[in-house]
């Protein structure tokens, strides 16, 4: 006889299929009836799998962005947050103005933290420093006294008695041990501060291994701006080392070919910066007698300032040559970037003063006070001439020194 077809829905895609006899048994007869055929479509069983995974999917990863943000919200709460105000607090600290002590403003705090060492760190380091910076006022004071002193009693000296030779010798051990003082207390402050320094560099590189992935656009500037701002601490650091150790040892004079210093120097900024085009002008084969590992500091801090502040200029120019002066040869290192205002030349070669703002030019505030500092240990003088966008002229004197061109 004819099949009977039996059909609920549509079938597609993957089909099973199965066949079973159908037998009836009586008593020990036996009788096939049919056969039963059986076809099941899986399609709707698939759509609804995936449809139940993405379910899953979606609520687990509204779980985890809640999560992520969570943590967020603590780490800024916590860390970030306070990081920012020390950031916007050091920024605008000035050994000039009256001392104000760092104080996070912490409800959330429950115990004894990094965060609170470093600022008992730098509350610390504040007062020794204020201290040093006072005492570093002082010595440069004495030290021009005492060079005017000298200067006097070489015109005078077989009219001295065995008394003012005694004074000079005492003044002279008085300013060494002062010297030696500071160069101890800024080593001391240095590895001080490099401690919490470190450990909160080290915070930030666990965090970023650990969640570097999940942090968005803006927790990722947060992280680069903490490490722009120990970058920044370190180097003011290391330039107030430099600072220490320009008056710290004994000069040795001797002949020295500046040129050769200077187009040392120019070379290594070429290396640094690769991509800049700038062209150098430096007048051949000027020697003079003077101390060589200081000189080289000198114009290492004069011609990178000269590199430094020509870079938002079109065609940069950077020139050294020497000069005939009223008494003695004078050196200068001219450029043609932004300049600065002559109103407040008074200012620049003191200890951590800036014209520029540190978001546009990097840099510590130290370079020229170094520089001033090597021209009087050899008896000269150092001085500027600018103005804004039309460039600068440094000029620097070494008091009795025989400036020579030798010809190849």
């Amino acid at each position: 006889g004819s099949a009977i077809f039996l059909q609920k829905g549509n079938s597609g895609g993957q089909v099973i299929e199965r066949q079973y006899d159908l037998i009836h048994v009586d008593g020990a007869d036996t009788i096939h009836i049919g056969t039963l055929y059986i076809e099941v479509s899986l399609k709707a069983v698939y759509r609804r799998l995936v449809q139940k995974a993405l379910t899953i999917m979606l609520v687990q990863g509204v779980k985890t962005f809640f999560v992520s943000l969570f943590i967020l919200y603590l780490f800024y709460r916590l860390v970030t947050r306070h990081i920012i105000f020390i950031e916007h607090f050091l920024n605008h600290v000035d050994l000039r103005n009256p001392f104000r002590r760092l104080v996070l403003r912490r409800t959330d705090k429950k115990e004894h933290d990094e965060l609170d060492k470093l600022v008992e760190s730098y509350n610390a380091m504040s007062v020794n420093l204020r201290d040093a910076y006072d005492e570093v006022k002082n010595v440069n004071h004495e030290l021009e006294q005492d060079i005017v002193a000298r200067k006097k009693a070489e015109a005078e000296v077989k009219l001295l008695n065995e008394e003012l030779e005694d004074r000079v010798e005492q003044r002279t051990a008085e300013l060494q041990a002062a010297n030696n003082e500071l160069n101890s207390f800024c080593y001391s402050v240095s590895h001080d501060l490099r401690a919490p320094i470190r450990r909160v560099e080290g915070f930030r590189r666990n965090f970023m291994a650990s969640y570097g992935g999940q942090i968005d656009e803006q927790g990722q500037h947060y992280l680069q701006r903490m490490e722009a701002g120990i970058v920044e601490m370190n180097e003011m650091i290391d330039s107030f080392l430099k600072l220490s150790k320009s008056t710290s040892f004994e000069l040795k004079m001797a002949e020295v070919n500046l040129s050769h210093i200077a187009l040392r120097v120019i070379s290594k900024l070429h290396e640094r910066d690769q991509h800049r085009h700038v062209t150098v002008d430096i007048q051949p084969d000027v020697y003079t007698d003077c101390d060589s590992r200081l000189m080289e500091l000198l114009l290492t801090n004069l011609l990178d300032n000269a590199w430094k502040y020509t870079s938002h200029t079109h065609e940069p120019y950077i020139s050294f040559y020497v000069q005939s002066g009223e008494q003695e040869p004078v050196f200068v290192i001219e450029d043609n970037g932004v300049g600065f205002d002559m109103d407040f030349a008074k200012n620049l070669f003191a200890p951590f003063t800036r014209l520029h703002p540190g978001e546009e030019f990097q840099g510590t505030g130290i370079g020229l006070a170094t520089v001033k500092r090597i021209v009087s240990r050899h008896g000269g003088s150092v001085w500027a001439e600018s103005a804004v966008d039309r460039g600068s002229k440094f000029f620097f004197t070494l008091k009795s020194v025989d400036v020579t061109h030798h010809a190849d």
